[in-house]
């Protein structure tokens, strides 16, 4: 069943754009081809925006192929646009001003760079002794995640972790004090995994705890049958770029955030 919400909006010639809901929302839909990098997981953005009461939007040629995907937050003011076309991609965040966008695509608009970094999971020690006590996350940990995300980035919504399947996404914690000192999120799509909104509080910071965020994800992705991994990291953000560096990731692509000036400078979130 496909729900298709507010009518077609022009995008272009024979490219009108529609938003998707419902229980199956890419019924009739493929969103293969829109990204080299992220095309396993777009399918499990689309879920995670959908359960946040994010919105989802397809630009559609004129035989209703896709040619481009949008994801939004409205509450965070924060997506992601996937298109191989930087024409269909600027006029699907400019119907968006308001917005900050990820996009792999060059745009006509001010930018953050990020680097991806990828690794062979091959190359990671399947296990190896942790200084701290880093495990998966549980129900039960819920209120101390939301605390400490809240404490960390002023907002949080965790129905995208919440909802999830367990089998794709997980979060990992470190415990210290009876606090959620450090968090982290793994995604798997597939043989392909992907790190994503590590956080650590800031009375625990450069004391290891990244590091090993970092290594149990890509540990746990390798026991769960994946062979690679990326993560996607600010230019500026040179603490996380030299963690990524030592496990072994290397920078394969560039992607930027187009941001209005609210999100600037220096304060745009991590990819979704």
């Amino acid at each position: 069943m496909r729900s298709v919400g507010t009518p077609a909006l022009p995008v272009g010639p024979g490219r009108p754009l529609v938003s998707v809901a419902g229980p199956e929302p890419l019924a009739g839909y493929s969103l293969t081809g829109l990204s080299d990098w992220f095309d396993p997981f777009l399918p499990e953005f689309v879920r995670d925006t959908l359960r946040c009461d994010g919105t989802v939007t397809l630009a559609l040629s004129a035989t209703g192929a896709v040619e481009g995907l949008r994801i939004y937050h409205p509450e965070e003011g924060l997506g992601s646009i996937f298109s191989r076309s930087s024409d269909v991609a600027e006029a699907m965040r400019a119907e968006r001003p308001d917005g900050a966008f990820f996009c792999e695509l060059e745009l006509a608009a001010p930018s953050e760079r990020f680097e991806l970094f990828a690794v062979d999971l091959a190359e990671i020690p399947p296990t190896g002794e942790f200084s701290y006590p880093v495990r998966v996350a549980t129900a039960r940990d819920l209120p101390g995640v939301v605390r400490s995300m809240m404490e960390i980035h002023g907002a949080y919504d965790p129905r995208g972790w919440v909802g999830a399947d367990p089998a794709v996404e997980r979060c990992l914690v470190i415990g210290l004090e009876d606090r959620i000192a450090g968090v982290g999120w793994v995604t798997r799509a597939g043989r392909r995994g992907r790190l994503h909104s590590v956080s650590v509080l800031p009375r625990y910071r450069r004391l290891g705890l990244g590091t090993e965020l970092l290594q149990a994800r890509l540990r746990w992705l390798r026991a769960a049958g994946a062979e690679s991994a990326l993560s996607e990291i600010a230019d500026t953000n040179r603490a996380s770029r030299a963690l990524a560096e030592a496990a072994g990731m290397r920078a394969v692509a560039t992607m930027r955030c187009y941001a209005p000036v609210r999100h600037r400078p220096g304060n745009v979130p991590n990819p979704a």
